[in-house]
């Protein structure tokens, strides 16, 4: 881990941040900066046992643990993820 963590420009990727969930996207606020994710951005959805993998066009994805849900907002986002992604982005994956 040290080694990955010690690689210029991961520093960020160890970062406290907040998120923000709003019938907009979520925001994404740290020390350096902040990120909007708008839900028409996301393409495809991945709901792990501890975490929410949004994935965007970029091959990128916004990671929403769970832990930091207590039940009524995961319930919530849970109904935002359902209400403001496209029905592609919940189909599982085909090959």
């Amino acid at each position: 881990m040290d080694v990955f963590f010690n690689l210029p420009g991961n520093e960020s990727l160890f970062e406290q941040r907040c998120l923000r969930v709003s019938p907009e996207g979520i925001e994404e606020t740290r020390t350096n900066g902040w990120h909007f994710l708008a839900w028409r951005a996301i393409v495809r959805r991945v709901d792990l046992e501890g975490h929410y993998l949004l994935y965007t066009p970029a091959l990128s994805a916004a990671i929403v643990p769970k832990r930091v849900l207590v039940p009524v907002d995961n319930e919530r986002f849970e109904r935002l993820l359902s209400e403001h992604l496209p029905l592609q982005a919940e189909l599982p994956e085909t090959r």
